[in-house]
């Protein structure tokens, strides 16, 4: 790789995988990063998502060892598999107003196996402190297939916190706001990119309930998101 000019950062990153992955793309999304990997002589799941710079420096949010053990009554023979991890706008990060982090990551509950059925998507958060250091991980929300919160990215406040969610962008108007919020139990700001990144930052107004449209043009992307704000004596 170094012969080929490959930039340290990429040499480095490739050792840390025993030289079996390597990145692709990088997101600078404050003390904990997002690194997208590609493993090529993997069969299945090659793109695989890294948190990292944290503590430890490199988790793989792919790692279902990772998760907190959830039972899906409705489904018992339901098995938990990684979901798209083509680099994207996703996993989405968030900032909160303490500079803590959570990065809200999708998995795809299948009807048994690799190769079976969708039955929906199942949504964790990864939890890190101002230091970047690994709280765990938790159980978000699941969405059954065909349901009308299918593919909807779930984060959760309450109205003594502040945060703003990250998306990648080369421009400083590459995403916009496209729903209207003017009854929404939040205020959205747009605030200025850095380092590739372009955030809104959202202030909750009192508990409840709203769903908040984000969308980029070039490339055309619309991404969903479910905010659920909680009183802050829940």
């Amino acid at each position: 790789m170094r012969r080929d000019g490959a930039p340290a950062q990429a040499i480095a990153f490739a050792r840390a995988t025993g030289n079996q992955g390597y990145l692709e793309k990088f997101r600078d999304t404050g003390r904990v990063a997002i690194a997208y990997a590609y493993y090529p002589i993997r069969a299945n799941e090659p793109n695989v998502w890294f948190l990292v710079n944290g503590h430890p420096d490199m988790i793989d949010v792919s790692d279902t060892r990772l998760l907190p053990p959830f039972h899906f009554a409705e489904y018992p023979t339901g098995a938990i598999f990684p979901g798209d991890r083509e680099p994207s706008a996703a996993p989405i990060a968030v900032t909160f107003g303490d500079k803590s982090q959570e990065f809200v990551v999708d998995y795809t509950l299948r009807d048994g196996c690799h190769a079976c059925a969708v039955l929906g998507l199942a949504y964790y958060a990864f939890h890190f402190d101002p230091a970047g250091k690994f709280k765990g991980a938790t159980f978000s929300e699941f969405a059954a297939r065909g349901a009308s919160q299918y593919g909807k990215w779930p984060v959760t406040l309450n109205t003594s916190q502040t945060m703003t969610v990250w998306f990648p962008s080369q421009s400083a108007s590459a995403w916009r706001i496209a729903t209207d919020i003017r009854n929404a139990p939040i205020r959205v700001d747009r605030v200025e990119r850095r380092s590739g990144e372009q955030g809104f930052h959202i202030t909750p107004l009192q508990p409840g309930d709203t769903e908040l449209a984000i969308q980029s043009v070039s490339p055309a992307r619309l991404v969903r998101l479910l905010i659920s704000v909680a009183s802050a004596s829940d």
